[in-house]
């Protein structure tokens, strides 16, 4: 064969050192750069999957109703906690719901009462208990049974209560008598009230009513259901938010081992 031209061979090298190894030089650099970015992205998703998928590699947790007493504790402890806690989750530690309502009254006459209330009790203060309610009333006078309704609101704290009714009744001589009855006495987490009453009458139509008067009421509060309810619901907000809960300060699980 024959041999290449030394001319041909200073410009091959020529081209070489000024065009395609500064070319090679930049393809190299590239690839270098690619594959740096590709670590860094591989690491950076690895990471932030293990943050977002705490939830799924935790195992759920499931918080008793002591559990939750303790969670409480920790809450009440921590002024920033209890008002982030107040402020996101404003509805969680609130059993509220309509309440059925029986009552008896005896003020002059027999007065039975059947009604609904819309009751409240908040997981933070457990011994208060607030009602307002509304009632048909059943009563006889002159000889007929008369009809009333009455609208009023109880609050209980474990073993007392007070509370302010409103009432309007037919006195069974074709008039009606309005008055308005704050009320004392024992209670049993406001489930059962039993107390003193002062009928302050709001009219001059004649009546059969006295002013002093003694009052049995029960109000059926579906107490075990409501709390069976707010633990399962707790446990789902917690087992969701875990991440979140932590991160602010509040350690579902370290805080039920304390």
């Amino acid at each position: 064969m024959g041999s290449i031209p030394v001319g041909a061979t200073n410009s091959l090298i020529f081209m070489f050192d000024t065009i395609l190894k500064p070319f090679i030089g930049v393809l190299v650099l590239l690839a270098s750069i690619t594959s740096m970015n590709a670590q860094i992205d591989s690491t950076s998703f690895t990471q932030d999957s293990l943050n977002i998928n705490d939830t799924a590699i935790r195992k759920p947790f499931k918080l008793t109703k002591r559990d939750i007493q303790k969670v409480i504790k920790v809450i009440k402890a921590s002024n920033e906690i209890r008002q982030i806690i107040k402020r996101d989750y404003s509805d969680l530690f609130q059993m509220n719901g309509f309440h059925p309502t029986l009552g008896y009254t005896y003020q002059g006459v027999n007065t039975l009462s059947v009604g609904l209330g819309y009751g409240k009790r908040h997981l933070f203060k457990p011994t208060i208990y607030e009602n307002f309610h509304t009632n048909l009333l059943l009563y006889p006078s002159y000889d007929k049974t008369n009809w009333g309704f009455n609208m009023g609101y109880t609050q209980s704290k474990l073993f007392g209560f007070w509370g302010v009714e409103t009432f309007v009744l037919s006195n069974g001589n074709g008039q009606v008598n309005f008055a308005i009855r704050p009320e004392i006495g024992i209670s049993i987490i406001g489930a059962i009230d039993i107390g003193y009453g002062f009928n302050l009458a709001l009219d001059k139509n004649p009546s059969s009513l006295n002013s002093h008067c003694f009052v049995l009421r029960y109000t059926h509060q579906f107490l075990h259901k409501s709390i069976k309810n707010k633990v399962k619901e707790i446990n789902h907000v917690f087992n969701r938010d875990y991440p979140r809960l932590k991160e602010i300060g509040l350690d579902i699980l370290e805080s039920r081992t304390k």
